[in-house]
């Protein structure tokens, strides 16, 4: 009988060394800023688009928006955490991008909560607050693993810095969420 084990495992092993797990650089985080700052500029186009609480496609553009978000926030986590630590230069790009994108960030939520009253009132179909709801959610959890990242990867003298980005992008989703927090 012909015994396969240590052919599988020589497999694997030739696998996992010709796949090592690949070191990012900071121009791919910077790339992921524009997709992520590209994506919030789109999901608050969506979300202002919502003026009647019966446009089915609105509410479905702003869903979409969001699941576009989301992947964009899930690479640019992955690769930040890929990248390791960054110089006090390149933090210091970093800082400034996410700075750039803060104030889009803080729109869309506080035009999400504006349009609480159309979501409430649709009548053509039951349910989209909860879809608003569990999209905030996942965008928060996914908002606090990549700044979580950023913040671990920026030298210590400029975690501060992030922090006070971080608080205001929080705070900002703290009321979003909570506004939508009763939905079923």
């Amino acid at each position: 009988m012909v015994n396969f084990a240590p052919l599988v495992v020589l497999a694997a092993s030739l696998t996992v060394i010709a796949s090592p797990m690949e070191k990012r650089t900071v121009a791919a985080v910077e790339t992921d800023l524009g997709f992520i700052s590209g994506n919030v500029t789109s999901l608050n186009n969506a979300i202002n688009a919502f003026t009647a609480p019966n446009n089915l496609v609105a509410a479905l553009n702003i869903h979409s928006g969001a699941v576009a978000l989301e992947a964009a926030i899930t690479q640019g986590t992955k690769d930040v955490v890929a990248t390791g630590p960054v110089s006090e230069a390149d933090a210091t790009t970093i800082i400034n991008l996410v700075k750039g994108i803060q104030p889009g960030i803080i729109s869309a939520l506080t035009n999400i909560v504006t349009k609480k009253p159309l979501f409430d009132n649709t009548t053509v179909i039951s349910g989209l607050g909860s879809i608003v709801k569990s999209d905030l959610n996942t965008l928060n959890s996914d908002t606090s693993a990549f700044e979580t990242a950023l913040v671990n990867a920026a030298p210590a003298d400029l975690k501060a810095n992030a922090t006070t980005i971080v608080t205001a992008i929080n705070s900002a989703f703290a009321a979003a969420v909570s506004a939508y927090a009763s939905e079923k």
